[in-house]
């Protein structure tokens, strides 16, 4: 068991860096944290998705029904048709400004939230240096929010991102931490975060701060303040022109941090798996996609970008093993990320990427993205039946499961030697994920990244530790077949509060 001291690490940063290059020291026992063992865990792609599989290459959907996600994608994204649910829409926006309680509530809320006044010492929130923040923090940032919120749409305030950036709950880059002495708070978990925003994704502004440093907006599926210089206006000839391109074709990036420069060479951004841009021609070596680029006045232009075939393919990709197989090699063994953090993913994130050059649009946030295929609850069930559930029932590459909290991927069952067998066999799973933690919740066993995991009653390097088949949840959902009921994005939104 390797202990984490965290004063060597203050004396050095004042700031915990990454809990991942944490090595043997003896720490603090303040710190409730070890770190889980994965020599045990192969995390070869071949050993789960082996290409000798007869089925390596046999689409896992129809043609029709992955045509009618693409569809669903466009509406999500893209789309200004009277029914539309994306940012550009008259529909979408005008439904989240109907809701209540709505904008002005959310803010007051979290206003409160992130205050230190009259907090019990677990929502204590403190800064980067350990030290509690002051009164004075939150109400420089409250005096910074504008509180006259339109009450229906404006075309005016539509927008696009044209740089990588992250979601915000409040206009502000600092971060916000529980104390590290409580188990699954501190580093990295920034109660701020909310996501990262990829460039070229639509948006909708309903206010800018005071200082119009930030904007707050509407993103398909998360609502949130960004860095106003990372978008740039959209008018109807904009969105027009866009959204021809989009119909034409679209391109989605299959590798991680791959530069995007413009055809005079300048670097624009990094692209990773999950972003896709509009396909302008297809050459001998490189595609010419369509990129987003913010002039002197603060509007969007389109400008043509070089790729490398290497980089990226023509959406939708076939969806077969062999393809997952593709973009799991890119994926798997990164750290997790909380809320995007350092363009990392955390477990929704990586689904949501995982997912996106398939053609499938999967929401930001876990709660939500079981809803987008047919859901059978299995809570009712023991952590043995609910394997056996998954076992028996599950879907290869198609079920992804909610457990509260958290979100995975069912890859299929496997002996120990990776070959499919009887129903004795384990379940494997691929997600991204945290850590275990007891059923007192007073401690974590991190594994800190996305990897191949089997789903286990228990874990011999951690006994003691929960099963993600013992969760508060355990809903199956099947994204092979469409939901019966299409997601409110809107009300989802202000659903906690």
């Amino acid at each position: 068991m390797i202990k984490i001291s965290v004063r060597p690490l203050l004396k050095r940063f004042l700031f915990i860096g990454s809990m991942m290059s944490i090595t043997t020291a003896s720490l603090s026992a303040n710190l409730p944290a070890t770190l889980f063992p994965l020599d045990n865990y192969d995390q070869s792609v071949v050993t789960w998705l082996p290409p000798t599989d007869p089925d390596y290459h046999k689409p896992l959907i129809s043609s029709q029904l992955q045509q009618r996600r693409m569809k669903e994608l466009y509406q999500h994204l893209f789309s200004t048709a009277p029914d539309a649910m994306s940012p550009w829409s008259d529909n979408f926006v005008n439904a989240i400004l109907a809701q209540h309680p709505g904008l002005p509530e959310l803010e007051s809320s979290l206003l409160k939230r992130f205050s230190n006044r009259d907090k019990d010492p677990a929502h204590i929130n403190y800064a980067e240096n350990f030290r509690p923040y002051s009164s004075e923090w939150i109400d420089k940032i409250a005096n910074n929010i504008q509180t006259n919120y339109p009450s229906s749409f404006l075309k005016k305030q539509r927008a696009i991102a044209v740089k990588n950036t992250s979601i915000r709950l409040l206009p502000t880059s600092r971060a916000s931490f529980y104390s590290y002495e409580i188990a699954g708070q501190g580093y990295p978990f920034d109660n701020l975060q909310v996501s990262r925003l990829w460039a070229g994704t639509p948006v909708y502004v309903f206010e800018y701060s005071k200082d119009f440093r930030w904007a707050l907006i509407a993103a398909p599926a998360a609502i949130g303040w960004v860095e106003a210089e990372k978008l740039a206006k959209v008018d109807d000839a904009f969105i027009s022109r866009w959204q021809q391109a989009v119909q034409v074709n679209l391109i989605a990036i299959t590798d991680i941090k791959v530069p995007i420069f413009s055809v005079s060479k300048t670097y624009q951004f990094s692209a990773y798996i999950g972003t896709i841009f509009p396909l302008a021609a297809v050459r001998k070596n490189n595609y010419t996609i369509f990129i987003p680029v913010r002039d002197t006045t603060g509007r969007a232009q389109i400008q043509p970008a070089l790729i490398n075939h290497q980089y990226a393919e023509k959406m939708p990709l076939a969806v077969t093993r062999a393809n997952f197989a593709k973009l799991f090699t890119k994926l798997k063994n990164r750290p997790y990320g909380w809320g995007g953090l350092y363009n990392y993913n955390d477990c929704s994130a990586e689904l949501e990427s995982l997912f996106r050059p398939f053609g499938i649009w999967l929401p930001r946030q876990s709660p939500d993205q079981v809803y987008m295929g047919k859901i059978e609850d299995q809570t009712s069930a023991t952590p043995t039946d609910r394997i056996a559930y998954l076992r028996e029932h599950g879907r290869p590459l198609m079920t992804i499961v909610y457990i509260g909290g958290h979100i995975f991927l069912y890859v299929g069952n496997y002996s120990q030697n990776g070959n499919a067998t009887s129903a004795s066999t384990n379940v494997m799973t691929y997600q991204d994920i945290w850590g275990l933690r007891p059923s007192d919740d007073s401690s974590r066993a991190i594994i800190g990244q996305s990897l191949f995991f089997p789903l286990l009653l228990a874990y011999p390097e951690e006994p003691n530790m929960v099963s993600l088949a013992a969760k508060n949840y355990f809903q199956v959902s099947y994204l092979d077949q469409m939901p019966e009921t299409p997601i409110n994005m809107p009300a989802r939104f202000f659903s906690d509060l």
